[in-house]
């Protein structure tokens, strides 16, 4: 499916921020003297959050470092992340702390200059305040899953004033967030040219209720998604991930992407390609067939573990579309290493060596499946209807349904389910945080320590499930009852 929008940046200049905190885009000759007057105005605003959510899971690869390189999936080429000997003093939680703040200084702005607006001046107003909600939601939900509770600030607001806001428990962020998402859901349309509808906003309030554990709101949030008829489950999983078909039925949302040298392109094939590797054994070519791209990757800013690719069953056929065993140089030299091939494989020829234009999907509608079928079991156990949700799923993999003894009982299922969402999602941002909010980071990931490394060398503390707050910041606050540093980390 052809991209429905291509999302440009927009340099807004909104009142008394600077770029010291909010790493905002150089102001151009527009600012809020002249801007904001009309429909498109606010159009154009919104669309400029939309492109600084793109910088937040593409810039540099620092999203990939911290959403992934601390799983049992993943190492990150940030070693000292993905062995737990980082510290606050990191300019990479700096860089990505700044980036997610100016998006959600992008959706404040939106707020406060069409405060007050009617829908007879302007329509689609009430849409696009939606939008900025939803934005706004998404940027707090990266930051409460990053570092914990965060300051919540509101309205376009001085940099004084926003460092005296202090932060807030992890229980009022997501309060805050679930608010956010049910305007977003109510204001914005069912249809939204390839943007975020009202059934995104209701998935992303599905989720952001299962991390707070409120599973009766999140069961009910997923069955209106389901029962919309808005979405589909592909019957062929290599298709899912092909660039042919984004913004299909499966999707739930995606960060717009295009190649061409326009600034709007997709960075991660790339960044996810091992050094050199410009050929690639293909899983759906079974007999010799190759993929080849003419731009061979960068060193890879995701290693893939052993353990990732161990942790299947030997017919699952998501094994070898995700993870990439079998590659070449251009020069077919082999290339004993693996790495994420998921993004890459189903990916159009690139226009550049980061230029492909590919979108990138923050969620899809299996997620959703899933998350039901989760909801279901820590409600009511593995009913019919939730073992089914599971087994649909393996089957599009290729495997068995589960057996009697995974479906008995709620803990045996809660297992199967974990491994599932495992192998499913691999690589989509999940991982870690599904981790954590189980609670059963500490366990897993020290299993994996000690069998990646010299046993005991390498340990996960429990303080370790939220990154620190950057140093920077912290000196730049400079009161900790308004910014503390998280507990365990270095004041």
């Amino acid at each position: 499916m052809k991209k429905l929008i291509i999302l440009s940046i927009v340099a807004i200049f909104a009142a008394g921020c600077t770029s010291e905190w909010l790493d905002i885009y150089p102001p151009s000759s527009q600012n809020t003297g002249n801007f904001y007057q009309s429909e498109s105005d606010f159009e154009q605003a919104v669309n400029a959050g939309y492109a600084q959510l793109r910088v937040v899971v593409t810039g540099n690869d620092i999203f990939l470092h911290q959403a992934e390189g601390r799983s049992d999936d993943a190492k990150g080429a940030t070693e000292q992340l993905s062995t737990f000997d980082d510290s606050p003093i990191s300019s990479k939680y700096q860089a990505m702390w700044g980036r997610i703040w100016s998006l959600i200084h992008k959706a404040n702005a939106v707020l406060t200059y069409s405060e007050g607006i009617s829908k007879t001046e302007m329509p689609n107003i009430e849409s696009l305040r939606g939008e900025a909600r939803f934005l706004r939601g998404i940027g707090y939900f990266y930051l409460v899953r990053f570092w914990g509770g965060m300051p919540l600030y509101t309205g376009v607001k001085t940099l004084e004033e926003v460092r005296k806001i202090p932060r807030t428990s992890i229980e009022e962020t997501y309060d805050f967030i679930i608010k956010d998402f049910e305007a977003a859901a109510a204001t914005i349309p069912t249809l939204n040219n390839g943007k975020a509808t009202s059934w995104t906003a209701k998935a992303y309030l599905a989720k952001i209720h299962l991390y707070a554990k409120n599973y009766q709101e999140a069961l009910d949030e997923c069955n209106d998604v389901i029962e919309s008829g808005q979405f589909e489950f592909l019957p062929n999983w290599f298709d899912i991930f092909k660039e042919k078909n984004d913004n299909g039925k499966h999707i739930i949302f995606q960060v717009q992407c295009q190649s061409g040298g326009l600034g709007h392109q997709n960075p991660l094939p790339t960044f996810y390609t091992y050094l050199d590797a410009a050929v690639f054994g293909h899983p759906e070519g079974i007999g010799g067939q190759y993929r080849e791209y003419q731009f061979p990757g960068a060193t890879s800013q995701i290693d893939v573990t052993n353990d990732a690719y161990d942790s299947f069953e030997e017919n699952d056929i998501r094994r070898d579309w995700t993870i990439i065993s079998e590659s070449y140089t251009n020069r077919f030299k082999p290339i004993n290493a693996l790495f994420v091939g998921k993004f890459t494989l189903g990916a159009e020829a690139a226009f550049d060596f980061l230029d492909w234009g590919s979108n990138i999907t923050l969620m899809r509608y299996t997620d959703v499946l899933l998350m039901k079928a989760e909801c279901i079991n820590e409600i009511s156990g593995p009913t019919t209807e939730a073992v089914k949700i599971i087994n649909d799923i393996r089957n599009r993999a290729g495997l068995l349904n589960l057996t009697n003894e995974q479906i008995a009982d709620k803990e045996p299922f809660f297992v199967a389910l974990v491994n599932e969402r495992r192998h499913e999602l691999m690589f989509e941002h999940q991982r870690w945080f599904d981790l954590n909010r189980w609670g059963i980071a500490l366990e897993t990931i020290n299993t994996f320590l000690n069998k990646e490394y010299l046993e005991g060398s390498t340990v996960m503390q429990s303080y370790h499930a939220l990154y620190p707050i950057p140093a920077e910041e912290m000196e730049k606050v400079g009161n900790v009852d308004i910014m503390w540093q998280n507990p365990g980390w270095p004041q």
